[in-house]
């Protein structure tokens, strides 16, 4: 409540993560910093957290859909970073035509 005034947070960790690792979560979540008014905080231990908002007056399956939008987008956000991510395209494993489905 100190940062914002919402119920729930997101905290972005990792169990082994060293400074870096949290430097470049913060980096890549910066669009959430410095919004207006800023999504994204440091935590006490030095990790990122973005607040949630949790949307007033609407039904519940809204705000569900609301939350789960705002976990999306700061998954889209991260994604980059994940273990072994290189940009390009993704491959696929070849195909065995031979096996039967």
């Amino acid at each position: 409540m100190k940062f914002a005034s919402t119920p729930l947070w997101l905290t972005v960790y990792g169990i082994k993560w060293r400074q870096s690792n949290r430097q470049a979560v913060r980096q890549a979540l910066a669009v959430l910093e410095t919004a207006k008014p800023p999504r994204m905080f440091i935590a006490s231990e030095g990790f990122p957290t973005v607040a949630l908002h949790v949307p007033m007056g609407v039904e519940r399956a809204a705000v569900i859909d609301r939350v789960i939008e705002q976990v999306r987008e700061v998954a889209s956000l991260i994604e980059p970073l994940a273990a072994g991510a290189k940009p390009g395209p993704v491959e696929m494993p070849p195909v065995d035509e031979t096996s039967e489905a």
